[in-house]
């Protein structure tokens, strides 16, 4: 059985999923190559737009800032690649907070 946190994060991942695809975007799920990112969206009318999304769950509001500040500053490819998110969750507050480069 997977430890608490990494199944709330693949929950986060899929609700994340949906809620992109409601928006009309085509998703890849990519959590489990351990890649660059853990989902990679494509808008259905514009193909020329890609967006690659890290997923994170934390505990507290802290360790969130301290993940966004980290990844504003040093995003997992070169800025211009794509549009690149940084979505993390602070379970218990319903918070999310977000890091777009």
């Amino acid at each position: 059985m997977p430890n608490p946190m990494y199944a709330r994060g693949v929950r986060f991942e899929r609700e994340l999923k949906k809620a992109w695809e409601d928006n009309r975007y085509t998703v890849i799920r990519a959590s489990g190559s351990h890649g660059i990112y853990d989902l990679v969206c494509i808008p259905e009318n514009n193909r020329s737009s890609i967006y690659g999304i890290q997923c994170k769950v934390t505990k507290t509001e802290k360790r969130a800032k301290q993940l966004t500040d980290a990844f504003q500053k040093k995003p997992p490819l070169p800025i211009g690649t794509c549009i690149q998110i940084l979505s993390v969750k602070v379970l218990g507050q319903g918070l999310k907070v977000e890091a777009i480069v």
